[in-house]
């Protein structure tokens, strides 16, 4: 490797997976794996932010390493901190994230999940989300929540002087590995490093070593799932709210 690399996904856009992915590549490559996310507070004040950001680096240096570090949410630090880093992030079609943030909510044990918040008079989100009947009203809620707030986020993103933005679809359909391999070139892995990070990606994905695997967390990664699952209505109503959002991440809207 030859700087630092900053990997970030956002909520529903392949987290889990780039993070194993990395996982498995630093247990084999001479790279330290740091996990920005681990401890959401401390990320509330930008000095610790900075801060521990530099800790992550400066770990990886003294054992004459580069780091791999990884942030679940984007949220990252100012890109002066992060001059010398090479990365990218993930983002997904806003309207797939929707379905799979619905999906995943109405399941997930996940801590926020099942606290109560007065916004829902007293219901948890889980409580929330699973009292509506219909999918539509689960979408629908997702908008106007944390579905909707991701979407905000990824076509809002000011550091693509340090990070390139990846397409989720891009990857879930790489089977050659072409895209993959592409990347790791231009976000700095040596030639050494490229068997490394390809045997991990392949290890790690559903059309790979996952294929025949249970993932408890995810229903399903494929591509476009909006485009049989929308009505026309509800393809209408989301486009209406976030249709320059859909379009800036380089979404079709409509989509042909």
């Amino acid at each position: 490797m030859k700087h630092h690399v900053v990997v970030a996904t956002y909520h529903k856009t392949g987290t889990v997976w780039m993070n194993n992915v990395f996982r498995t590549f630093c247990a084999a490559a001479p790279a330290s794996f740091h996990t920005l996310s681990r401890d959401v507070s401390r990320w509330k004040d930008t000095p610790d932010q900075i801060r521990i950001f530099q800790e992550f680096q400066a770990d990886a240096e003294s054992r004459g390493e580069h780091a791999v570090i990884f942030e679940n949410h984007c949220n990252l630090p100012p890109v002066e901190v992060m001059q010398g880093c090479r990365g990218f992030r993930v983002v997904r079609d806003p309207r797939d994230v929707l379905i799979s943030a619905a999906n995943y909510h109405v399941r997930s044990d996940e801590a926020w999940l099942h606290a109560k918040q007065p916004k829902f008079g007293g219901m948890t989100y889980a409580e929330k989300i699973n009292s509506l009947d219909s999918f539509e009203d689960r979408i629908l809620f997702e908008m106007d929540h944390v579905g909707g707030e991701t979407i905000v986020k990824m076509a809002h993103f000011d550091k693509d002087r340090i990070l390139e933005t990846v397409k989720y679809e891009d990857l879930v359909t790489d089977t050659e590995m072409t895209v993959w391999t592409s990347l790791m070139r231009r976000i700095g892995l040596e030639d050494t490093d490229l068997d490394a990070a390809a045997n991990a990606f392949w290890q790690c994905s559903l059309f790979g070593g996952m294929r025949n695997k249970s993932i408890s967390h995810q229903t399903s990664g494929s591509p476009r799932q909006w485009y049989d699952k929308f009505s026309d209505a509800l393809s209408q109503a989301v486009e209406a709210r976030f249709g320059k959002e859909i379009e800036t991440l380089g979404y079709a809207v409509p989509a042909a």
